[in-house]
């Protein structure tokens, strides 16, 4: 679980890699429950506050978007950029190319 850690953040490496961390172990332990974090050796008192705190403030955002004009487009932008991002933040110059394999009308 600390892979986070050790990513090619572009800036503030260790609180980035802290805070993605802590991110990771509360949305594992919403799907795992705390017998399933134990028996992964992770820490079992991580509480889910990460959902339940960002969930809402997502939706809420996506569902503005998609109700004024042009918002729809907007969100395939928003989140083609969040995907290059992520990969050069996984992968740094050795990334891989994101496939256009699905087409959304």
């Amino acid at each position: 679980m600390d892979e986070p850690l050790g990513r090619r953040y572009p800036n503030f490496r260790k609180l980035r890699g802290r805070w993605e961390r802590q991110v990771h172990l509360s949305m594992t332990r919403l799907f795992v429950g705390g017998k399933g974090m134990e028996a992964l050796g992770l820490p079992k008192m991580t509480l889910p506050w990460y959902p339940a705190l960002f969930a809402p403030l997502n939706a809420a955002w996506t569902v503005g978007h998609r109700i004024v004009p042009g918002g729809r487009d907007r969100l395939m932008r928003l989140g083609r950029k969040a995907q290059r991002h992520q990969l050069q933040t996984l992968f740094g110059e050795d990334q891989p190319e994101i496939t256009s394999g699905v087409q959304y009308e």
